[in-house]
């Protein structure tokens, strides 16, 4: 098994955590280095990351349960990012 496969591996709710924690850090340093307010790029990753990945036609477990949402958990994840972008746009 690769590197990359084993971080994957390891899940919260079926979604890669080693995703999540890279795009945080990414957006973080990019924060830091261009001295952007650091809570809103920590708050735009989940709903730029929806977006680039429906762009590129990238489908993940997180772009299809907000695009097609078919559980209470999917309709729970899209209320959270409609929340989180309510806040990011509010601020």
């Amino acid at each position: 098994m690769s590197l990359i496969k084993q971080l994957r591996s390891y899940r919260l709710f079926s979604f890669a955590v080693f995703d999540f924690l890279a795009s945080y850090l990414v957006f973080y340093g990019i924060a830091i280095y261009f001295k952007l307010p650091i809570l809103k790029m920590l708050l735009s990753v989940v709903p730029l990351s929806i977006i680039i990945h429906i762009v590129v036609g990238q489908k993940t477990e997180l772009t299809e349960s907000i695009i097609n949402p078919n559980s209470k958990r999917d309709y729970l994840l899209f209320l959270i990012v409609m929340i989180n972008n309510l806040f990011f746009y509010a601020s």
